[in-house]
């Protein structure tokens, strides 16, 4: 069984020992545990952009600013550069997975693999 989870962030919903535990009392063991889309350079551009902009991580678009209605197009032009950008950091991150997935350790990845064998 391969089960892939959150285990980085808040809120009730990230509880991976839980899982893990869960699974092993349905007769299987785990193998094998590791991190899963790191996506350094996509995590510290959004990250970058949320701090130049005044955003809070929670916030559904972090390039927003907060300005009154009449700069709508000032807001409109920077959430495409942004989403531009994103579109590269995107695949950048991708790209340079497998290197960074072998050099961070498991706690530094916002979603982990945990493959369990079934005990014979």
């Amino acid at each position: 069984m391969i089960l892939l989870e959150l285990i980085r962030g808040r809120g009730p919903h990230i509880f991976p020992d839980h899982h893990i535990r869960q699974a092993e009392s349905c007769g299987t063991s785990l193998i094998n545990c590791f991190g899963h889309e790191f996506l350094f350079p996509d995590r510290l551009f959004a990250s970058l952009a949320q701090t130049l902009f005044g955003r809070s991580g929670s916030d559904v678009d972090p390039v927003q600013p907060s300005r009154p209605a009449c700069c709508s197009h000032e807001q409109s032009v920077s959430r495409r550069i942004y989403w531009q950008l994103r579109r590269l950091t995107v695949p950048f991150s991708a790209w340079t997975e497998p290197i960074v997935a072998k050099i961070c350790p498991l706690s530094m990845a916002p979603h982990a693999i945990f493959v369990f064998r079934k005990k014979l």
